[in-house]
């Protein structure tokens, strides 16, 4: 995962789902208060960092 610090909300980052779906979306948040972690928008999907998908790189 890439280090949270070096990034900022609303930069475009691609994810790894744990489906293993290679996507590419907007962080949004780095550490929402309803679930606790960094939360990227691919779409109309939220994905929770660390729980649903993983920050692979930026792009």
């Amino acid at each position: 995962m890439k280090s949270l610090d070096t990034l900022e909300v609303g930069q475009t980052v691609v994810i790894l789902t744990n489906a293993g779906e290679r996507l590419e979306g907007i962080l949004v948040d780095k550490s929402d208060w309803s679930v606790g972690c960094p939360v990227v928008r691919v779409g109309d999907t939220l994905y929770g960092i660390g729980y649903q998908a993983d920050i692979i790189t930026t792009s």
